[in-house]
């Protein structure tokens, strides 16, 4: 057996609360538990061809147990109870961490995971970007709807979707070195000055940009304004950008 899924354990109609009985299946590449009522990460240790291992809704408080899971490549752990980022440091082949609707108000211990290319941590309690540096290989950061003030620490990354939705943004900053970046999305912050439109502006591949429910946006010139400054834009505020007048 190389799957095996149970989310809300639908076969027996009973919602698992321990993972237990598994060390048999050591050719398992893929394991989904979600929307049970799991406490605890245990019961893995054998699973060492792991691939993908789906935790979501449940109810674990800590990243523990998953010291063998070397093979592990995408790890979906959203929507728990977990307080902090750690355990991590064996599973250096995760190339995608979803860790959304947790409690974690930090970012941190992620050094070890250099293959790396998708980082999900929306709905936390974070309120800085940071330990991010050594994640060169990433692409894509989820921060939305943290507590997020400043726009940070992002030195040495290539990323290509920033999401920042959400957060408490007053400025676009430290951004104009990630050349490659395409999507933008910084709705629902603090944003009002156009002066910020000139970060945007030095990103020659971004397409898509989100300032909606920003202060920026309700500026009479707001949509034209954005659009001139950035040639490669497609889409702002999801609607398309027509031939500027």
């Amino acid at each position: 057996m190389k799957m095996l899924s149970l989310p809300c354990n639908a076969i027996i109609k009973m919602e698992i609360t321990k993972i237990e009985n598994l060390d048999a299946l050591v050719n398992l590449e893929s394991l989904d538990l979600c929307y049970n009522r799991i406490t605890k990460l245990e019961g893995l240790s054998t699973l060492k061809k792991l691939k993908t291992l789906y935790i979501m809704h449940n109810k674990i408080e800590k990243i523990e147990g998953l010291e063998n899971l070397t093979e592990l490549h995408y790890l979906e752990l959203g929507d728990n109870r977990i307080t902090k980022i750690e355990g991590l440091e064996k599973c250096t082949n995760i190339e995608r961490l979803m860790l959304g609707a947790n409690q974690i108000k930090k970012i941190e211990n992620l050094d070890s995971l250099q293959k790396m290319k998708m980082l999900s941590l929306p709905c936390n309690a974070i309120i800085k970007m940071e330990n991010l540096g050594n994640l060169v290989g990433m692409k894509e950061l989820y921060l939305s709807q943290n507590g997020i003030k400043f726009i940070e620490n992002l030195d040495g990354l290539d990323l290509e979707v920033l999401d920042l939705n959400y957060n408490r943004i007053e400025k676009i900053e430290n951004i104009s070195h990630l050349k490659n970046l395409t999507d933008f999305w910084a709705r629902h912050n603090k944003i009002s000055d156009f002066k910020d439109i000139e970060e945007l502006s030095k990103l020659p591949k971004l397409s898509l940009v989100y300032l909606e429910f920003c202060p920026i946006a309700t500026k009479p010139d707001y949509r034209q304004t954005v659009i001139d400054a950035i040639p490669s834009l497609k889409r702002l505020d999801a609607e398309y950008c027509y031939t500027k007048l």
